[in-house]
């Protein structure tokens, strides 16, 4: 298999096309289960974002995101990962940049994960299920901008043993947790670099780029800035010298093989570790058309991370440990274009999965996401 730095450039050399999605940057904290009988913790933010809001983040997420990952989702690297880029090339055509006119914005679509829990420990296990929720950006040079988020589809259990909790419990309806709103930030795009070897600096120049002051432009916030401005319509001489400024990256790695959680597409997996210790930053992307799909964080090292005692998640006090490999949150790429205001949708983009309005009931889907 070819390292990451040489089949980046393979890439990049033959020509890529776009390259898109909202990312989620994702903070760690001990978990606890201590939670109301009801508790939201949806998020759909951007990935340089939350290294400015982290703190605010944890203070709102008490159990967090642990998807134990299946062979669904995680498989073996690919057999010539230069043939699958090879192929990409040959596919690639050069698009111009989504760069808004006067009185246009870019759009974003993505569909956003995340846990949620219901319990009363001591008193009752927590019963953790799998929910998402649309997110939509407008962006554009000079204006505030808006975005929404809409809680959608159906609840899925995280495990088996919180299927059972839930039956144990009642075996009542779920509720759904919350959409939001707000401004956004325009990323120029206009004046991103086609040279690699300027990404550093310029990134270092953008003042909406918000820089975690306890680890200041290290390599994971480089990485997820290039993400940042993959999404945000970079033309595709720009998306080539992001993706050889991410090369050169040091600990970026190729993870092989895995399935988007919330799309269920296949991709390959480029990983670099996470500032919180023992979780990684990873961006799953489709390397037949160069699409990035998925942004997500996953537990690469539980032993460095809260591990609760077994007698304190017999008695409910705490969710079981977490085990490496696990999600704890994900943005998948949905749609992009240009918009002729902060409230219209562009044509092409596709309809809506079914809505879970805030404060309705559902019945969760059957079974659970993993064992």
């Amino acid at each position: 298999m070819l390292d990451l730095h040489e089949q980046l450039r393979e890439f990049i050399d033959s020509g890529a096309a776009p390259v898109t999605a909202e990312e989620v940057w994702a903070s760690q904290q001990p978990l606890t289960s201590r939670l109301p009988r009801r508790a939201s913790a949806f998020r759909s933010r951007r990935l340089t974002k939350f290294v400015a809001i982290a703190a605010a983040a944890i203070a709102l997420l008490v159990v967090g995101i642990t998807l134990v990952p299946s062979s669904g989702h995680l498989g073996a690297p690919p057999a010539s990962a230069a043939a699958v880029l090879k192929k990409a090339a040959s596919v690639a055509a050069a698009e111009p940049a989504l760069v808004p006119g006067p009185g246009q914005f870019l759009y974003v679509r993505t569909l956003d994960g995340s846990i949620e829990g219901i319990g009363s420990p001591p008193d009752s296990r927590v019963e953790r299920f799998y929910g998402q929720e649309v997110s939509q950006v407008w962006s554009a040079p000079g204006e505030p901008g808006a975005s929404t988020s809409e809680v959608v589809g159906v609840p899925r259990f995280v495990s088996s043993a919180d299927r059972a909790a839930w039956q144990a419990d009642g075996a009542k309806p779920l509720e759904s947790g919350f959409g939001g709103g707000g401004a956004t930030t325009y990323y120029d795009v206009a004046n991103l670099p086609t040279n690699p070897s300027q990404m550093a600096a310029y990134f270092a120049e953008q003042s909406y780029l918000p820089v975690n002051s306890a680890h200041g432009r290290d390599p994971v916030w480089e990485f997820a800035s290039a993400l940042d401005f993959l999404e945000n319509g970079a033309s595709s001489a720009q998306r080539a010298a992001l993706l050889r400024f991410m090369a050169t990256i040091p600990g970026v790695t190729d993870k092989g093989s895995a399935t988007t959680l919330g799309t269920d597409e296949t991709g390959t997996v480029l990983s670099i570790s996470s500032d919180i210790p023992g979780m990684a930053v990873q961006a799953i992307f489709d390397v037949t058309t160069s699409q990035l799909l998925e942004v997500r964080t996953v537990v690469t090292n539980p032993s460095k991370l809260f591990v609760p005692t077994s007698s304190q998640v017999i008695a409910g006090q705490e969710v079981a440990p977490l085990q490496a490999g696990q999600v704890q949150d994900y943005s998948d790429f949905i749609f992009d274009g240009i918009a002729d205001s902060s409230k219209a949708v562009p044509t092409g983009a596709p309809a809506f999965p079914p809505a879970w309005p805030y404060g309705t009931s559902e019945e969760p889907a059957p079974g659970s996401v993993y064992p």
